[in-house]
């Protein structure tokens, strides 16, 4: 069995809540992109399990399963034994994976992929004990971006220095490179957040507001797009509220 048969045959991996055999495989797209970017060797990881597992089999990659259904990770290896893939390097953590993910070897990770459970908080949990252990230049994949907490950690990332996304496909997937590591910092050094927030503040945070959403303008100014215009001329009227604001109150402008 190879690839293209893969996708011309896919198993049913899944139940359903009747325990009935369902295939809820992945998109072509993120399949033939994983294929793609995978070699042999690569350390892996990915949260749920399905069609991705076993093409990180076929690409002989060191790879780390987390499932909280033995059922699951059972049909998955009786699968490629059926058809010739050989899943030796595949290990199963069959627990949740907000239980396993904070005690796994914290080795380098080449590639995560995050598709396991979608409702809040779990994809964050999942990025936040896997997607550090990505080397630079590694990369991290999140399916599922018509999901709200898929696309919030889309959105996050891309305003992120030390994050690149290098792949999006509205309503299927997100892929970004890590590409330094280094401390997530507070709620003001992060634009996604600092951009989203409401609040009363001392006159020392709001200096250091300011200072962080002029600094957001610049980095969104020097690699914008069509895209970006809306947001990059929204930061530019906070930049300028936030300013007339430290007039009215008498505070000089230090920033």
């Amino acid at each position: 069995m190879d690839f293209e048969a893969l996708l011309l045959h896919p198993p049913s991996l899944h139940t359903d809540r009747n325990g009935n055999l369902v295939s809820w495989r992945a998109g072509e797209r993120l399949l033939r992109y994983m294929n793609a970017k995978l070699t042999e060797g690569d350390v892996t990881l990915e949260t749920g399990a399905g069609l991705t597992t076993i093409v990180f089999a076929m690409k002989r990659c060191s790879h780390t399963v987390v499932v909280p259904d033995q059922g699951q990770a059972d049909r998955i290896r009786e699968w490629c034994t059926a058809n010739g893939v050989q899943s030796d390097s595949l290990t199963f953590a069959v627990q949740p994976s907000e239980d396993v993910l904070p005690h796994l070897d914290p080795g380098p990770l080449d590639l995560v992929l995050i598709d396991g459970g979608h409702g809040f908080p779990t994809p964050f949990i999942d990025w936040f004990y896997a997607g550090r252990r990505l080397r630079p230049g590694g990369t991290l994949i999140v399916d599922d971006m018509n999901v709200w907490t898929s696309r919030v950690l889309h959105d996050f990332l891309a305003k992120e220095s030390q994050w690149r996304i290098d792949h999006a496909a509205a309503f299927e997937f997100f892929a970004a490179t890590r590409e330094a590591v280094g401390p997530a910092g507070e709620w003001l050094d992060q634009p996604y957040v600092l951009q989203h927030s409401y609040y009363e503040a001392s006159t020392s945070i709001r200096r250091r507001t300011v200072a962080a959403l002029a600094r957001s303008v610049l980095l969104s100014r020097s690699a914008i797009d069509l895209a970006q215009r809306r947001e990059w001329h929204e930061l530019r009227r906070r930049l300028a509220a936030a300013k007339r604001d430290f007039r009215a109150d008498g505070i000089r402008d230090e920033g």
